[in-house]
């Protein structure tokens, strides 16, 4: 199937949906993340320790979200996050690479406010609210793959959206057309990323 959906001459060829193929995109986020907490961990001076640890929760978050959506896409990946990783390396069980994330990501998250003031940042700049989605996302997908495991995934993904309500920075608008008319057009109290 995934031949057919990239085949340029289909009728939705305008996707350009053979460029999936490429990691290359995906692997420049990641290294530029890698290089960023690495120079945050090395100390920058005249940056505030609140600013350096909101910076290290972003970066990780970017990180963790393109490895998220790389899984998601190629199943095993190779995962890797040394600020200037340069020898080849195996793939790694898709599991495995979102149980790093999910680690990584949480070590980071405290960190980072729980959304951001500016409507304007708001689902385009990670927050700890977003954060929590994420390790939600990732829990729930290893819920599908790592059965053995699966109530652990359960619970912690039910404990982070526990947070996430309880932290009182976000809510659902109503269905109605002036909310969902802020829905759609982003940066509402609703948007996490």
């Amino acid at each position: 199937y995934l031949l057919y959906a990239i085949d340029a001459g289909a009728p939705w060829g305008w996707y350009n949906l053979a460029r999936i193929t490429n990691w290359t995109q995906y692997y420049r986020v990641i290294q530029a993340a890698n290089i960023l907490i690495d120079k945050l961990e090395e100390g920058i001076p005249d940056l505030e320790e609140s600013d350096t640890k909101r910076y290290l929760g972003e970066a990780t978050f970017i990180r963790c979200f393109t490895y998220f959506w790389m899984v998601r896409l190629y199943g095993d990946v190779v995962y890797y996050t040394a600020a200037y990783q340069a020898d080849p390396l195996p793939r790694m069980s898709m599991v495995e690479v979102l149980n790093n994330c999910i680690a990584d990501m949480k070590s980071r998250m405290e960190g980072m406010p729980w959304t951001n003031g500016d409507p304007a940042q708001r689902g385009a700049r990670a927050s700890r609210g977003s954060a929590a989605a994420l390790v939600m996302h990732m829990n729930m997908w290893n819920a599908g793959f790592d059965k053995n495991n699966r109530n652990k995934y359960y619970e912690e993904t039910a404990a982070f959206g526990d947070q996430l309500i309880k932290s009182g920075a976000y809510q659902l608008l109503p269905m109605t057309i002036e909310g969902w008319s802020q829905v759609v057009k982003g940066r509402s109290p609703e948007s996490l990323f």
